[in-house]
């Protein structure tokens, strides 16, 4: 890359160009953003379905900033607007409004906003190439740039980046024409590009740096501005500071009197105007000193009006920029987070990057006809120079192109944690111009048109294989370009076959059973993600909400949030997010698991095969809302059940539907099973059936009753003869139950051989315990058979103990017979009574050895009944040996 002065610029092509001036140039270059505006214009007529989120959400943005100044503009909606995103800046969201004001509000016509940066870009790009070598230079640059595959490609689709790369390269365009800064239009220009670049995206900076740098640490740049005499009419004139003072609080009050409130709920605070106003009083200073210097021509400006026009250039950007930048300085944490603080890590991106230029900034064709042009233009410099010093003397508007591309090339390739092949895209006009001066160096014309003819027409060939859906073909047989950004309208990725969503919306909203209703997304693909839903649901099915589930990421517990939805919307198979394991995981197991708690709450109501093989699983709630205890107590059960639960457990919960206030809590590991009842009173046959297989599957089971809801007043009795009853604990109007199941027992042992009498009258027959064996954590199993000699007109409770060697208790349980079913009250002389009782072991039991204790007390007082003719208070069954993870029932000597 090397600077051109007029002397040097290569004849004109064609040759009748000196002639036509540069009427001719613009007059094709019109011809050119005519061309692209109406290929774009088709290809958006053809296209329906938009691939990747970024741009949706960029959509969904401009509908936002659309509902806030529809109904008016004045300063509190343009306050509003201004402030309303607290990590994009707004200049192109607030452009697409304008289009809507025009043409009315579609996708269509917010990506068709880019036509005028489409065509600044275009301007741009001439004005740099005439500036360098001429019209006919600057027309084949801008041709060329328009040809390369993620400029044409990018130019269709709302995302800022292409608003970006335009204002970079007016903002260069009109830095070099400000022959460093002499130039007072040109340098007001440029500080104005500079703001609006930064209210494009904060990324404009690291573009803009290095040749802002370059002409001002040219020779004598730096000595001309700084020097005393040319910082005097700058610094000097307390009248006209004065003025400036009044100025800049009167912009300042315009622009936050009817905003304070929203003003003062900001970052900043009251501290934005106060830095407002400071900001806009030296701009105005500085303005009015640009303004009051003399023009001249650019070898005889005065350094102070040089001085004026780079310090009013850079003030009016700073006040340009900072009334989105000092309002929304909290993006900085955001910004950052997401730049170098991804939990994934860092990486570097020169190879990538360099990947990306390759085969979708510039294709295969125009990145080797590229690196000839650097050759060729090398060696054509180093014939003119013969020397090193020489060579690499390429002036300031060579310097200038060649950091433009160098240093965000080194910025964004050094250890950030995105790489994406869009953010370096502003870097490519310096290389069309590369390419247009190689091709204006060669000799004789004829050659020289043919080689632009050569460059231009295999471009223009890549563009129409790449544009239409008829020509798709050829990219299967040519080497065109290809990457995420290079997509037909309607085939392949965006093949109509995944215009889904609007389908989905409807179906959901149909199916609702309420006024409104919630969706979670399982599913995060670039045709089909949430902000597609957010874009097409925005206004019309403002009653349906959303849940992002795929793109949650780390240490998010995915599973519980898809029973605070109504509906569920998956992908099937299963899809790689290696940045989001937790919502894989629970892909993969909803589509590996059938009998899973959400299965057993939710039903597919509709699938949707993709053009991909792929499909979609719409799935809706099984069962209907009911009137449930308060969420605050349902979280309160979680809390005290899945700390304790354990592999093995099964959780039963009545009514069904409560299964959607529980399960929100769980992980998928414990399953929850909802239970019918007959007319609320007694497990209906489709539940008692449930909990036989529970009876015979489950190592525990916990049964969770909703009172407030359905009473269940059947269920304790249906279970008592059935299950091994070891704690009940209330939540609020929720009530939680833990049974052993009755199973099969690995090997009784016989703990009262010869029975026991209190002096109630009541008698131990039989005490069996089920199993020798268990481990802490589990449910010792008890079988009793009472009898009673006499009426019992006290009801009694019996209790089982362990007890510590210190005395201290370990595990009780204590119920009426039967858990309440056979109250001692009503209990005939010689009746034999079968009871059950479980006891609970504690999972971090400690080694020794416990007594099991079996007694009775009244109910109503809490007195203990003797044993026998002694004054024992409870009747010792077994000693209970922990040893390790076991615990070994030990019987009795004499029992």
């Amino acid at each position: 890359m090397m600077t051109f002065t007029r002397r040097e610029a290569p004849e004109a092509l064609p040759a009748s160009a000196r002639g036509a001036g540069q009427a001719l140039p613009l007059a094709l270059l019109a011809l050119l953003a005519a061309f692209h505006l109406t290929n774009n214009w088709l290809w958006r007529a053809a296209n329906e379905v938009i691939f990747g989120a970024d741009r949706m959400y960029h959509l969904v943005s401009s509908l936002a900033y659309y509902d806030i100044l529809k109904a008016g503009v004045n300063p509190a909606s343009l306050f509003d607007a201004l402030t309303l995103s607290g990590y994009y800046p707004p200049l192109v969201h607030l452009t697409v409004t304008v289009s809507y004001a025009l043409f009315g509000v579609s996708a269509d016509v917010a990506a068709m906003t880019n036509s005028l940066y489409l065509v600044r870009f275009l301007l741009a790009v001439y004005g740099i190439g005439e500036r360098l070598a001429g019209p006919w230079i600057g027309l084949a640059s801008a041709a060329l740039a328009s040809l390369f595959p993620i400029v044409f490609a990018m130019s269709r689709y709302l995302y800022i980046d292409f608003a970006l790369a335009s204002l970079v390269a007016v903002n260069v365009c009109l830095l070099l024409r400000s022959e460093g800064f002499s130039r007072r239009g040109y340098s007001l220009l440029y500080g104005l590009s500079f703001g609006l670049g930064m209210l494009v995206k904060w990324t404009f900076v690291v573009f803009a740096m290095a040749p802002l740098l370059v002409v001002l640490t040219s020779p004598g740049s730096l000595t001309a501005v700084f020097r005393t005499p040319g910082l005097r009419p700058v610094l000097g004139n307390p009248r006209r500071w004065l003025a400036a003072v009044l100025l800049g609080l009167a912009v300042t009050a315009l622009w936050f009197l009817p905003n304070v409130q929203a003003a003062v709920s900001l970052p900043l605070g009251y501290g934005l105007p106060a830095l407002s106003w400071l900001s806009w009083t030296v701009t105005i200073r500085l303005l009015l000193a640009s303004f009051a210097g003399s023009a001249g021509l650019p070898t005889s400006v005065p350094s102070g009006q040089r001085a004026a026009n780079l310090f009013a250039s850079l003030a009016l950007a700073v006040s340009v920029a900072a009334a989105w930048y000092l309002t929304r300085i909290d993006f900085v944490q955001d910004f950052w987070a997401n730049a170098y603080g991804k939990p994934t890590g860092r990486a570097w991106g020169f190879l990538p990057y360099l990947s990306d230029l390759y085969n979708e900034h510039l294709s295969p064709l125009y990145a080797g006809l590229l690196l000839l042009a650097l050759v060729g233009l090398a060696f054509w410099r180093w014939r003119r120079t013969r020397s090193w010093r020489r060579f690499l003397d390429l002036g300031v508007d060579g310097w200038a192109l060649v950091l433009w591309v160098v240093f965000p090339y080194v910025v964004f390739s050094t250890r950030v944690s995105i790489v994406h092949s869009r953010y370096i895209m502003p870097i490519l006009p310096p290389l069309a111009l590369a390419i247009a001066l190689a091709l204006g160096r060669l000799r004789p014309k004829w050659l020289r048109g043919l080689a632009v003819g050569l460059a231009l027409l295999p471009g223009l060939a890549q563009f129409a294989a790449l544009s239409f859906d008829a020509l798709a073909p050829l990219h299967e047989r040519l080497p065109l370009a290809e990457g995420l950004s290079i997509q037909l309208p309607a085939s392949g990725r965006t093949d109509r076959g995944f215009a889904v969503v609007p389908d989905v919306l409807q179906t959901v909203d149909e199916e609702r059973r309420g006024d409104t209703a919630a969706l979670g997304l399982l599913v995060n693909m670039q045709q089909i993600n949430n902000q597609h839903f957010a874009y097409d649901a925005y206004g019309r099915f403002s009653h349906l909400f959303r849940k992002e589930l795929a793109t949650v990421g780390t240490g998010h517990g995915v599973y519980g949030e898809l029973f605070q939805c109504d509906f569920v919307l998956v992908v099937d198979p299963p899809p790689h997010y290696p940045r989001r394991p937790e919502a894989e995981a629970t892909i993969r197991h909803l589509l590996t698991t059938p009998d899973d708690t959400f299965h057993r709450a939710f039903d597919v109501i509709k699938t949707y095969p993709l053009p991909d093989g792929q499909r979609l699983l719409l799935y809706a709630r099984r069962y209907e809302e009911a009137s449930l205890a308060a969420q605050a107590d349902y979280e309160v059960l979680a809390g005290a059940l899945l700390p304790v639960a354990a592999p093995g457990d099964a959780v039963v919960v009545s009514p069904p539907e409560a299964i959607y206030a529980l399960a929100r809590y769980g992980d998928g590991s414990l399953p929850f099973y909802p239970l019918r009842m007959a007319d609320g009173a007694t497990p209906d046959g489709e539940g008692a059936a449930l909990l036989d297989k529970l009876g015979q599957d489950a190592t525990r089971i916990w049964v969770v009753v909703d009172t407030q809801a359905s009473p269940g007043a059947g269920l304790q009795p249906w279970l008592a003869s059935r299950a091994y009853r070891a704690s009940d604990a209330w939540h609020g109007p929720l009530q939680l139950l833990l049974y052993a199941p009755a199973g099969h027992g690995a090997g009784s042992v016989d703990l009262a051989p010869g029975g026991r009498s209190w002096r109630n009258g009541i008698s131990l027959k039989q005490a069996l315990a089920l199993e020798g064996d268990l481990s802490p954590g589990q449910i010792l199993r008890l079988d009793l058979v009472w009898r009673a000699a006499e009426p019992i007109p006290e009801a009694y409770k019996v209790f089982v103990h362990l007890q510590a060697a210190d005395g201290r208790l370990a595990a009780q349980r204590d119920a009426e017979p039967l858990d309440g079913t056979r109250p001692t009250t009503g209990w005939h002389p010689g009746e034999t009574i079968a009871d059950r009782a479980g006891l609970w072991l504690p999972a971090d039991l400690a080694p020794g050895d416990y007594r099991l204790l079996l007694g009775l007390y009244d109910a109503a007082t809490g007195e203990r009944v003797p044993v026998g003719s002694g004054e024992s208070d409870s009747f010792p069954l077994a000693v209970v040996r922990v040893e390790g993870d076991v615990a070994r029932i030990l019987t009795l000597p004499g029992n």
